[in-house]
């Protein structure tokens, strides 16, 4: 009898053995979180949303357990317009923040999504009521009072107001709402901008 012993520095390896127990493992976890995202929005973005979430689908992520026998741990934090959940393993030298630690699965969540569906059920209402479009701050801020959002206390993810502008865009008109990001400062309008 000879064992069969890995041995890499390429983390993904330990990822890719084992893709099919955490692929098993996590499946019910992702199911849950994508259930609840469609049908209220909430999404976790803390350790007690997680557990508050995972626990309304019947379960305990404390119980989860990766191929060491080690609980696995979530990270969240704010990538461009989502909300990001990153569960990951310690790996086989079962400790954490060490270079073995692998990620076991990665969801995003668009935080705006509620906020904008709602904003756009307003425009739709107020278009219906009246025949015009949304066209500055004072209207949009009373239209969307009677869906109970407060416009002028509308934080983005760093609890910063947003930057609201108005603008044509073709046969449309187009209401953006933009974040400085983490770091406060707004860039200029592209692709490749984080804020």
């Amino acid at each position: 009898y000879y064992p069969q012993i890995y041995r890499s520095d390429n983390f993904n390896l330990a990822r890719s053995v084992f893709a099919g127990y955490f692929d098993n493992q996590l499946a019910p976890v992702e199911a849950a979180l994508k259930n609840t995202y469609t049908k209220n929005f909430s999404h976790p973005t803390d350790d007690k949303t997680l557990r508050k979430i995972l626990s309304e689908s019947g379960i305990d992520f404390e119980n989860l357990l990766d191929p060491w026998l080690m609980k696995y741990r979530a990270a969240y934090a704010v990538e461009e317009k989502n909300n990001i959940v990153n569960i990951t393993s310690a790996g086989a030298d079962k400790k954490f923040d060490t270079k073995d630690d692998f990620t076991v699965l990665k969801m995003g969540f668009e935080y705006f999504l509620p906020v904008g569906k709602t904003i756009d059920k307003a425009g739709a209402e107020y278009f219906k009521q009246t025949g015009k479009l949304i066209r500055d701050y004072t209207v949009l801020r009373t239209e969307l009072k009677k869906f109970d959002i407060d416009l002028d206390n509308l934080k983005d993810r760093w609890n910063r107001a947003h930057r609201i502008e108005f603008a044509v865009n073709g046969r449309r008109l187009k209401i953006s709402f933009q974040s400085a990001g983490a770091d406060g400062k707004f860039g200029e309008v592209d692709y490749y901008n984080d804020d």
